[in-house]
């Protein structure tokens, strides 16, 4: 199975709309037998305000922060002064953009994404509801 996932609940509200926020986590495993683990986070029934990711790599031990928009129907690296988590002092560090476009961890990375994106029952119906605006 590509994807284990381990735990996911609803908690909070969103800020601006007062939709619930959603969070699934677990690891994501390729064909070639590597592994992550992962953080996915969105507004309940609110696609429009994307989806943030957070990818660890147990090789590398540094996250990998990515942001999905509906919108745009497209993914996109973001580093720390960008992501939308809030990690404590002692946890891995987030990666910047330029340590992960154009390199070979860009390709992982995106490999761990399209099985996440195929396989995640939580993620697939939620990106493939309607948008809302």
């Amino acid at each position: 199975m590509p994807v284990k996932e381990t735990q996911s609940k609803v908690f909070g509200e969103c800020s601006c709309c007062g939709s619930h926020t959603k969070k699934t986590c677990g690891t994501v495993f390729l064909e070639d037998g590597s592994e992550a683990l992962y953080i996915a986070r969105w507004t309940v029934q609110r696609p429009n305000h994307g989806i943030a990711f957070l990818i660890l790599l147990p090789d590398i031990g540094d996250y990998i922060s990515i942001v999905y928009s509906s919108e745009a129907n497209a993914f996109g690296i973001v580093g720390e002064e960008g992501c939308e988590w809030y990690l404590s002092e002692a946890s891995p560090r987030i990666l910047a953009r330029d340590e992960v476009i154009g390199t070979p961890l860009a390709k992982r990375v995106f490999a761990f994404l399209d099985e996440l994106w195929v396989h995640d029952g939580e993620l697939r119906a939620f990106h493939e509801q309607p948008t809302k605006r």
